[in-house]
C-alpha cells in the first residue's frame, strides 16, 4: 500500500490483526498518511504496551491481546498455523464488521459460502476479527481495550492568542517545535475537545 514516499489511496482495511510480539519497540508504521485508507474493526495489539505515533486511526478498534491458541508455533505445513485460531475468551469473537450484502449474495450466486482461513463457515452471526471464525462454545473476554483519543478527534479553543502563530491547535498538533502563547489578559484558558469518545 506504499508507493514511493506516500500511500496508495482507496484501500479498506476491516477485520485484520496487526500483532507485534516485540515488546521492546512498537510497530514502526513509518508514514502519518495512513488516514487515506479506511480502517475499520482492526486489531493492533503491542506486546510492549506502546503504540507508534503513526498508527491508523480506526474508531472501532480493538487493542487487547488476541489470545492465540498458541502464536508463534508456525513451520512447515497447513496444520503448524493452528496456533493462530483464536481461544474461547478472545475478545476479537463476534467483533468484526459483516461482509456487505452484496458479496454475500455474489458468493451465494456462484453456490458457495463465505470460509475463514481454516475453511470454516463465516455464517455464524457477526464475524470475528482476523482469519479464523471462532466455534464453539465462547467464554466471556476480559478487558476489552479500545481506542486511544487519536489527534485527529481532538478539537481545541483558547481565550487568547498572542498571534496567528502561537495559535491554540498549535498545543496538540503533535509538533515539539510550536506551542500556544496566550495574550497578555490576566486570565487565559484553553480548552480541549475530546471529540466525544
Amino acid at each position: 500500500m506504499l508507493e514511493g514516499d506516500g500511500v496508495k489511496t482507496g484501500y479498506k482495511l476491516y477485520n485484520n490483526i496487526f500483532y507485534n510480539h516485540n515488546s521492546n519497540a512498537p510497530t514502526n508504521w513509518e508514514t502519518n498518511q495512513w488516514n487515506l485508507l479506511e480502517f475499520s474493526h482492526n486489531t493492533f495489539f503491542e506486546a510492549g504496551g506502546k503504540h507508534h505515533l503513526n498508527e491508523p486511526l480506526d474508531l472501532k478498534a480493538i487493542y487487547s491481546d488476541p489470545l492465540f491458541t498458541e502464536a508463534g508455533t508456525w513451520g512447515a505445513g497447513f496444520e503448524t498455523l493452528a496456533g493462530y485460531t483464536l481461544k474461547a475468551n478472545s475478545p476479537l469473537i463476534d467483533a468484526g464488521r459483516a461482509l456487505p450484502e452484496s458479496i454475500v449474495n455474489l458468493l451465494t450466486s456462484l453456490g458457495g459460502e463465505s470460509k475463514d482461513f481454516y475453511q470454516l463457515s463465516l455464517q455464524d452471526g457477526q464475524p470475528d476479527i482476523g482469519i479464523h471464525e471462532y466455534h464453539g462454545e465462547k467464554e466471556a473476554p476480559g478487558t476489552v481495550d479500545r481506542p486511544f483519543l487519536p489527534q485527529s478527534s481532538l478539537s481545541i479553543k483558547a481565550f487568547s492568542s498572542e498571534e496567528p502563530s502561537y495559535e491554540a491547535a498549535r498545543a496538540i498538533d503533535d509538533d515539539p517545535s510550536s506551542y500556544w502563547r496566550s495574550g497578555y489578559a490576566p486570565v487565559q484558558s484553553i480548552t480541549l475537545d475530546l471529540g466525544g469518545l
